[in-house]
């Protein structure tokens, strides 16, 4: 998310699309996986998916253009190397998650990334930004809001977030990611259907 403040939204989502590679590498060094079959393919397709993008990002915007909002080389290498960096924690993440397979259950993992990814980041922002209080009593005041959130956060988060784990354990990082192409392709699709 930071460095879209540094950079321009095609550059985050071409290096995004090197994500499967940073995956794979890592997997191979700490996990000494050989490369998945399907990692270079993958890769040319979620290049080219991501170009897509980044085409459609370049193109005229409510009346003026992205380009008109010059960045300087230093924020834009700046951007660029935090969504870099957004890939290396990915391929952490994915490597912990194969690694930790008999130490902790899936159940364990996704208690331990809501708490760190979600308590200690709300209890923050509601220290850091007392008004940010209203947005969250809104939710609680609001029974659809409420209803939304909780199947947000329990349904799709917590049920998506124990299958990717089982996923990443039983195909091993590198594998599991070679298919992001695929989820790529599945939201371009969708979001031109929708």
């Amino acid at each position: 998310v930071a460095s879209a403040k540094f950079t321009y939204p095609y550059n985050i989502t071409l290096i995004a699309s090197l994500t499967p590679a940073v995956i794979a590498i890592f997997d191979a060094i700490f996990l000494q996986s050989p490369f998945p079959p399907l990692l270079w393919p993958t890769i040319s397709i979620s290049g080219f998916c991501s170009a897509l993008i980044a085409i459609s990002q370049t193109r005229v915007a409510d009346g003026r253009s992205l380009e008109s909002n010059i960045i300087s080389r230093r924020d834009n290498a700046l951007g660029c190397a935090l969504q870099l960096l957004s890939a290396v924690f990915s391929a952490f993440a994915r490597i912990l998650m194969k690694h930790t397979e008999h130490i902790l259950t899936p159940t364990h993992v996704v208690q331990t990334n809501n708490i760190s990814n979600c308590i200690f980041p709300l209890i923050y922002t509601l220290l850091q930004n007392p008004s940010s209080w209203r947005a969250f009593q809104y939710i609680l005041g609001n029974p659809r809001s409420l209803i939304a959130w909780l199947t947000m956060s329990i349904l799709v988060y917590s049920l998506a977030s124990s299958v990717q784990i089982r996923l990443v354990r039983k195909l091993g990082p590198g594998l599991y990611s070679s298919w992001v192409a695929v989820r790529v392709m599945g939201s371009i699709l969708l979001s031109a259907i929708v």
